[in-house]
């Protein structure tokens, strides 16, 4: 019985936004009144410094290359949908993959206090800040 009181209590907080960042959030999203987003992201994004990996139209994706943050690497991964920027970012640590003889060992970036994720989500939230305050924070 309290297991299923537990999950009653607290399973709309991990399904639905939240004002602030909380540990494990991996996406941001803001709500925006400005039209043309995916146009606007896309523009923004290059004047901001990133490059383009990738971008779709027909589903309002954009990719970015990866950029140095510390010792590892990021990439945003911006979405839009009706008026909303949604906004994840990958991690690689390609020092440690070349210790490792692996590849590809990327992973979302999950909002902490400090520390270099701290540092990424910085980065992320300042591209956020193009499209206004109404912000919600998800772990998906």
């Amino acid at each position: 019985m309290k297991n299923l009181l537990f999950i009653l209590l607290f399973f709309p907080l991990l399904t639905f936004g939240q004002s602030e960042p909380f540990k494990g959030a991996n996406t941001l999203v803001v709500i925006s009144e400005k039209e043309n987003l995916f146009q606007i992201a896309g523009k923004q994004l290059i004047q901001d410094g990133y490059q383009l990996a990738d971008s779709n139209s027909d589903f309002q994706t954009i990719t970015t290359e990866w950029k140095d943050v510390r010792w590892i690497k990021y990439r945003l991964i911006v979405s839009i949908i009706d008026d909303k920027v949604q906004i994840q970012a990958k991690l690689i640590n390609e020092a440690a993959n070349g210790v490792l003889n692996t590849q590809g060992s990327d992973w979302l970036l999950e909002w902490k206090k400090s520390g270099v994720e701290n540092d990424a989500w910085i980065k992320m939230e300042a591209f956020a800040s193009n499209f206004g305050t109404n912000r919600q924070y998800f772990k998906k």
